[in-house]
C-alpha cells in the first residue's frame, strides 16, 4: 500500500514527495480517477473518498543525505539480532562477533550502483578524519570492537556528487564484565601479586636447597665410608664441564681404574634405553623430579650387555638462579636380579595361563596359591578358596574330603587317575599329579597339585572301545568281540565240561529287500530283525552280527539233553519272531553246531 506520492522532474532530476501530512486520507489510490481543477486544485480519487490536494503548498521532506540506514544485523556464536528499522543510539548486548550495517540509497529511482565512505568515531578520543572507501558496495562490517559508545559516520552520493554531510549512526558497544578495563586491572595486580608470592617462595625455597646442601657434603663422607663393602660405587656430576666422576672400588663396571671420568653422553649404553634415560636427567636437571632413578643395559668391555641401577639427587644449586650445579648417587649391577625377575615373570605368566589346574597347599594341606585353571575347574574363586583346606573344596569320588598325605605315602610324588567331585560339580574324572616340597632340612613345606579334566578323553575312550567291539548299524557285538567271547566261553565250557552250541542265521532274499527297496529300507529291517533276536535271548546267551546279513548266536546250557532243548527252543523263537515281520519275505536258514559234537544243519524256510 502506498505511503507516498514521488514525482521526479526528468530533465532537473527534482523530487516532489506526496504524504499523508499533505492531506492523504487513505492508504491506496484509484487507477485513473484523477481531476485537475485550475480554480481549486488537483482532486485524486481514493476508496475513502476524493482528496482535494493543495499542490503548491505541498513540501519535499525527502532528505539531502544520499544514503539512509536499512537494517542494523549483530552476529552471536549461537543466534543473530537483526533490526528493520534502526534507531540512533542502539546498544548492541555483549558477546557480539560481527555487526553489519545495511545503507541504501536514497535516490530510490537511481539504479546506479551504490557506492559510500564511511569512518568510525569513538567520543572522547582523538580520530583520524579519512574516510573508507567502498565502491560498489551497500554493507559495513565491523569486528572486534571494544566496550564503548561510537558513532558511525557515513557519505552517500547524490547525482554522482558526495555528500557534505554525512549520516549518522550512534550506536553502543556493551561488553561481559571480565572485558572491562576494571576487571583487566585486577587481573593483572593479582598476577602481579601471584609473581610476588613466587618470587619469595623461590627465595625460600633457595634457602632450604642451600640447608639441604650442607648436610648432603656433611653426609657424603659417610655414605662413601659405607658403601666400600657393599656391590655399590658413588657417583657425581658437574655442571660445570658436563662430566661425570665415578668410583669404581667393586669394580661394577668390569674396569681396572678406581676412578672414571665420562663426559655426558659417552655411556656405552643401550640405543633402545638412551632416550628414555636423557629425558629423566633432563627432568633432573630443570627441578622437574626430585630424583633421578633409571634402569639401563650397559655394554662390557667383552662386548656382552648387562644391567646397571643409577640413583641419585641434586646435591648442590645456584643460589640466583636455584639452577642444579652438581649431581650424586650410587649405581649397582642388578644383571643378576634382572634375569631372576624376568625368570619370576615368565613362570608366573606360565602359572596362570597353564590348561591344568594347579594348586599349592601348606605341609597342613591348606590351599595357599591356585590359578586360573583351578579355579574354572573347581568352580570357585581363588579368593574362596585361599585359606581353606582341599577337603573342603574338592572331594573324592566316593564323596569322603579329598587327602594328599595318604597318596604319597611318605614318597615325593604321585601320579595317576581319580574321581574328584567338586562342590558345584558332579562327579568327574581328573589326571592327578601331586609333589611334595621340602626344605634343605627335608622338612615338608609345601604341596603340589596338578590336575586336568580327562572327561572328555574318557568319553573318546569309550567311543573307540565301542567302535571296536559293536556293530555301528545294530549295535550287536561284532565278529572280532564275538570270537573273544566264544573263546572264553569254550575255554569255559572245557574247563566244566559242559556243553557250547552256536547258532548260525542268514536272511536269505535280503539282497532283493536293498535292490528293491533301496539301503535305508534294508537297513532299517536288519535293525529290527537284530531287535527282535534280542528279546527272544536268556541269560548266558549272546548274538552278534559278522556282516551283510548273517547273524550268530551261542549258548551255554548244563548238560546234554538241556542243550537239545535250549537249541530247540531258541530255534523256534527265533523263526517264530521273524516270521511275525509280515512285511517281510526272508526265510532265515539256521545252522547248528555243538561244541565237541556236531548236530546235523537244520534248514527251514
Amino acid at each position: 500500500m502506498p505511503e507516498k506520492i514521488i514525482r521526479q522532474h526528468k530533465q532537473t532530476g527534482e523530487l516532489l514527495v506526496i504524504g499523508p501530512k499533505d492531506g492523504w486520507i487513505a492508504q491506496e489510490l484509484n487507477e485513473g480517477a484523477v481531476s485537475y481543477d485550475p480554480a481549486r486544485g488537483l482532486y485524486v480519487g481514493t476508496p475513502e473518498g476524493v482528496m482535494l490536494l493543495d499542490v503548491p503548498a505541498m513540501k519535499n521532506r525527502i532528505t539531502d543525505v544520499g544514503v539512509v540506514m536499512e537494517s542494523v544485523s549483530v552476529y552471536y556464536d549461537n543466534n543473530t539480532v537483526v533490526s528493520i528499522v534502526p534507531h540512533a543510539g542502539a546498544q548492541i548486548a555483549p558477546g557480539a562477533k560481527l555487526i553489519s550495517f545495511q545503507l541504501s540509497n536514497s535516490n530510490f529511482l537511481d539504479d546506479a550502483a551504490t557506492s559510500i565512505k564511511y569512518r568510525l568515531r569513538e567520543p572522547g578520543l582523538k580520530q583520524q578524519d579519512n574516510y573508507v572507501l567502498l565502491e560498489n558496495q551497500s554493507q559495513i562490517n565491523l569486528t572486534g570492537l571494544e566496550g564503548g559508545v561510537y558513532s558511525l559516520e557515513v557519505l552517500g552520493q547524490i547525482n554522482g556528487v558526495w555528500d557534505n554531510r554525512p549520516l549518522v549512526f550512534p550506536f553502543e558497544v556493551q561488553i561481559h564484565w571480565w572485558e572491562t578495563s576494571w576487571f583487566r586491572a585486577l587481573w593483572m595486580l593479582s598476577l602481579l601479586a601471584a609473581l610476588i608470592g613466587i618470587i619469595i617462595y623461590r627465595h625460600r625455597q633457595v634457602l632450604r636447597f642451600r640447608q639441604v646442601n650442607q648436610a648432603l657434603t656433611d653426609s657424603d663422607e659417610r655414605l662413601r665410608q659405607s658403601l666400600r663393602g657393599s656391590d655399590s660405587d658413588l657417583w657425581e656430576w658437574h655442571r660445570q664441564d658436563n662430566c661425570f666422576y665415578l668410583d669404581n672400588h667393586g669394580n661394577v663396571l668390569g674396569m681396572d681404574s678406581e676412578q672414571l671420568t665420562v663426559r655426558f653422553g659417552g655411556f656405552p649404553m643401550h640405543p633402545d634405553d638412551r632416550a628414555r634415560v636423557e629425558q629423566q636427567w633432563q627432568q633432573l636437571l630443570e627441578g622437574k623430579i626430585d630424583s633421578f632413578d633409571a634402569e639401563y643395559r650397559y655394554q662390557r668391555q667383552s662386548g656382552r650387555w648387562g644391567w646397571i641401577k643409577v640413583r641419585g639427587r641434586p646435591v648442590s644449586w645456584d643460589l640466583e638462579s636455584g639452577t642444579v650445579l652438581k649431581v650424586a648417587g650410587i649405581y649397582s649391577e642388578v644383571s643378576t636380579a634382572k634375569r631372576l625377575e624376568s625368570e619370576v615373570s615368565l613362570l608366573a605368566r606360565a602359572f596362570e595361563n597353564t590348561s591344568e589346574g594347579v594348586l599349592i597347599l601348606d605341609a597342613d594341606e591348606f590351599i595357599e596359591v591356585a590359578n586360573r585353571a583351578a579355579e574354572k575347574l573347581v568352580g570357585i574363586s581363588r579368593q574362596e578358596m585361599t585359606g581353606k583346606k582341599i577337603g573342603e573344596v574338592m572331594s573324592s569320588g566316593d564323596a569322603r574330603p579329598a587327602t594328599v598325605a595318604p597318596l604319597l605315602a611318605g614318597g615325593s610324588s604321585w601320579t595317576g587317575e581319580r574321581e574328584l567331585m567338586s562342590r558345584n560339580r558332579s562327579s568327574f574324572p581328573v589326571w592327578l599329579n601331586v609333589s611334595a616340597m621340602k626344605d634343605s632340612f627335608q622338612r615338608l613345606r609345601h604341596y603340589v597339585i596338578v590336575f586336568s579334566d580327562i572327561t572328555d578323553r574318557k568319553q573318546s575312550e569309550a567311543d573307540l572301545r565301542k567302535l571296536a567291539n559293536y556293530d555301528v548299524l545294530t549295535g550287536l557285538p561284532n565278529r572280532s568281540l564275538f570270537a573273544n567271547r566264544l573263546e572264553q566261553a569254550i575255554a569255559q565250557a572245557s574247563k566244566d565240561n559242559s556243553k557250547l552250541a552256536l547258532l548260525f542265521l542268514d536272511l536269505d532274499r535280503f539282497k532283493q529287500v536293498n535292490d528293491y527297496y533301496g539301503h535305508s529300507m534294508g537297513d532299517a529291517l536288519l535293525v529290527e530283525a537284530a531287535n527282535r533276536l534280542q528279546s527272544v535271548l536268556d541269560s548266558g546267551q549272546v548274538i552278534c552280527r559278522f556282516g551283510g546279513m548273517s547273524l550268530s548266536f551261542w549258548s551255554i546250557p548244563a548238560m546234554w539233553m538241556s542243550l537239545i532243548a535250549c537249541v530247540m527252543r531258541c530255534c523256534r523263537k527265533l523263526l517264530n519272531h521273524l516270521a511275525s515281520m509280515a512285511e517281510s519275505f526272508l526265510s532265515p536258514p539256521v545252522s547248528v553246531s555243538v561244541f565237541g559234537q556236531t548236530i546235523p544243519s537244520n534248514r527251514k524256510t
